[in-house]
């Protein structure tokens, strides 16, 4: 249900929406060609053939001029495409909160709807980012580098796709740890933003019985919650960073392992071990 109402409004941009997978696509098609330049240049400059080598390392230059303008390109229409979707979720919402009955907003405070409002803004924009931009891009990745594997070092397809699959699980209980602080934190964002705005509104009210003082103390003390949620929240980043980290790092040094015991044996040629991870 989120997703086909967030995509209803990305297609409502469609032949943007479609411009911008497609140039995700070749800048992804793009990035993972240079391992295999970077092969071939390796192994002609073995061989002794530096003419063929020179020639393949011009390509490889242009290979990433061409990534280089590829990424801005791909980043520029996506980001065109989420700020025209994302003007059109403003227009939506606002247009649902005035249709929305008297009841509704004499019991509900203005200070929780906006701070709902400019956060739902940002979560649609980053929402788009994470999906359809470096989610797109890293199955793309995936799927190029298991091609590129299957021709060029197939013994470390099952490494790698264990790696991905492993990385996958962890991230999925990572993020769902995170999304749960982050919606801890979102409550009390939404009092901090109904206390502030509150007081801001009925500024004359608090005026009139001098409770400056009162309403002050009130902030302090729910900023110090404030304080510990955010932690909290960007602490869930870390244990990201930490783990799905980790096991990147250590699964490149696995990898750098199995190519150096397979080198040192003779099964595979030096040009192999210059593969990217």
């Amino acid at each position: 249900m989120v997703l086909k109402r967030f995509y209803s409004f990305i297609f409502g941009h469609k032949k943007l929406f479609v411009i911008s997978v497609s140039l995700v696509t070749f800048y992804s098609l793009v990035t993972n060609m240079a391992p295999i330049l970077l092969r071939s240049l390796i192994t002609y400059i073995q061989r002794g053939d530096y003419q063929t080598g020179i020639s393949v390392f011009i390509l490889l230059i242009i290979l990433k001029v061409v990534e280089l303008f590829a990424q801005s390109i791909s980043q520029f229409v996506s980001d065109t495409t989420v700020i025209k979707a994302s003007r059109d979720v403003r227009v939506a919402v606002f247009t649902h909160l005035h249709n929305l009955d008297f009841f509704y907003h004499s019991n509900k405070s203005s200070g929780k709807l906006i701070s709902n409002f400019k956060r739902g803004e940002s979560a649609f924009i980053t929402f788009y980012e994470e999906i359809n931009v470096w989610g797109l891009k890293t199955i793309l990745d995936f799927i190029f580098l298991i091609i590129i594997l299957s021709q060029l070092y197939q013994s470390l397809i099952f490494y790698f796709v264990a790696i991905f699959v492993l990385n996958a699980v962890v991230m999925y209980f990572t993020v769902r740890f995170n999304i749960s602080e982050r919606k801890k934190f979102n409550s009390i964002e939404d009092d901090v933003m109904m206390l502030t705005v509150d007081n801001m509104v009925a500024f004359d009210t608090v005026k009139y019985f001098s409770s400056e003082k009162f309403e002050q103390l009130r902030l302090k003390t729910l900023m110090k919650v404030w304080v510990e949620g955010f932690v909290k929240y960007v602490m869930s980043f870390r244990y990201i960073d930490l783990l799905n980290g980790g096991i990147l790092s250590m699964g490149f040094v696995g990898m750098v392992g199995i190519a150096m015991f397979d080198l040192i044996h003779g099964t595979i040629p030096v040009s192999y071990t210059h593969l990217q991870y």
